[in-house]
């Protein structure tokens, strides 16, 4: 029996994309979303029309954020059955696993045909500065460049993220190397999250970059990506870094305002940034 969802809508674009992201999550299948909107002036509407375009098989699902698996062998054993399952319900939707240990290469979930995904977090004391902003004087943060050099004089740009193993140790996976991996086994690749990390959950930072530094490590950061031809996604604002929006204002050099319908904040410099840069 087929199920027919009626969504009414009305300046809800802020909620949208979570409440089809959660529909389409649904195990159940054999449904269809009608969408009706009151005349919005936002951009629901827009989001409505891209959900409806996009084919299934780029609707990603993934297993687990981050998962504690140290051996391609147990990720396989722990996984598999969600993966067939998953397919069971669901044959062209994509799946993805997150490759966070240093012991994994990927290769056993690619032997799945699951794409494969990677958090970048090297260079770690540039891009966790805040998680460790008590060791950092304010003549150190304006000193600070991009492309950037550690403590230990080793120079930083897009470039050596890619070629920078795992967590900084010696011997592990890099994103090429993983990017290879994805290729060999014909599935996907993408940058599950990136950007600049680290500050506790309700802090407010009054120590930071130059907003110049910032714009031009995330510059270089996008254009490499999409000169390799990754997919790549901004890590998430729970933690308050740099990004467009945040649930509270955790940076006192950034412009915030509250979006309309949410509880969220956007920071409209970084916003006008993306749009220059992504267009």
């Amino acid at each position: 029996m087929k199920i027919s969802v009626i969504l009414p809508c009305y300046n809800a674009g802020a909620y949208l994309s979570a409440c089809l992201d959660s529909l389409l999550a649904q195990s159940m299948r054999d449904f269809e979303v009608i969408f009706v909107d009151d005349g919005s002036r936002d951009d629901s509407l827009a989001l409505a029309r891209r959900y409806a375009e996009i084919p299934n098989i780029y609707l990603g699902f993934n297993l687990l954020c981050e998962p504690e698996v140290h051996s391609d062998q147990v990720y396989v054993e722990t996984f598999q059955p969600i993966v067939e399952a998953i397919r069971k319900e669901s044959p062209d939707r994509c799946i993805v696993a997150d490759i966070h240990d240093g012991s994994l290469t990927g290769e056993g979930m690619a032997s799945l045909g699951v794409a494969l995904s990677y958090h970048i977090y090297e260079p770690r004391s540039f891009c966790s500065l805040y998680a460790n902003q008590q060791s950092y004087t304010d003549e150190e943060l304006e000193s600070v460049t991009w492309p950037y050099q550690d403590k230990n004089g080793v120079m930083w740009d897009a470039k050596a993220m890619l070629t920078a193993p795992m967590f900084g140790e010696r011997g592990q996976a890099t994103i090429l190397d993983l990017k290879a991996t994805a290729d060999k086994y014909g599935v996907g690749f993408m940058i599950g999250e990136w950007g600049i990390f680290g500050t506790p959950p309700g802090q407010l930072l009054s120590k930071t970059y130059n907003r110049d530094v910032v714009y031009a490590f995330y510059k270089d950061v996008i254009t490499t990506f999409e000169e390799q031809g990754f997919g790549w996604c901004l890590g998430n604002g729970w933690m308050g870094e740099y990004g467009i929006v945040t649930p509270y204002p955790a940076i006192a050099a950034c412009n915030y305002v509250p979006l309309e319908h949410s509880n969220f904040y956007m920071d409209t410099d970084m916003f006008a940034f993306y749009q220059k840069m992504l267009k």
